[in-house]
């Protein structure tokens, strides 16, 4: 399978696990930098470098700055957020690039490395083990 990262344009990941690890996790580092946000989705087998993609309803994507982001997953048109378990906190605004902000409870708010790491799982795995997170169901 071929997974892409898509902001304002959709670029497919190397299928090569340690590569497709590394372009993900330097992407991450962008957001909120670069970046606005990142979504990751698999790309369909007749993909073409000049077609739009709108991901299925399955997909991953991040937003925020290195001082927090937040993650969705939607799993077969279910989105949740992810969330560190244990209490919800209070809400923390999530500044964006854009000068616009997410809001999110405080156990929702995720360092780049927590969100690198399930990233990557979600590329090798095409889903992400959620029985360590607390998910909190979103309206698409």
């Amino acid at each position: 399978m071929t997974y892409a990262v898509r902001e304002f344009a959709t670029v497919a990941l190397s299928d090569e696990p340690a590569r497709a690890e590394m372009q993900l996790n330097h992407l991450v580092r962008l957001i909120g930098e670069r970046k606005l946000f990142m979504l990751v989705f698999e790309l369909p087998e007749n993909y073409e470098t000049s077609d739009y993609v709108e991901p299925a309803d399955n997909f991953v994507q991040t937003t925020g700055t290195q001082a927090g982001l937040t993650v969705e997953l939607m799993e077969n048109g279910t989105l949740f957020t992810l969330g560190h378990l244990g209490g919800k906190g209070p809400l923390v605004s999530l500044a964006r690039k854009d000068g616009t902000a997410v809001e999110v409870n405080q156990n929702e708010v995720l360092l780049p490395d927590e969100v690198g790491q399930l990233l990557v799982e979600y590329v090798r795995t095409s889903s992400i083990d959620t029985s360590g997170w607390a998910l909190r169901e979103r309206m698409p």
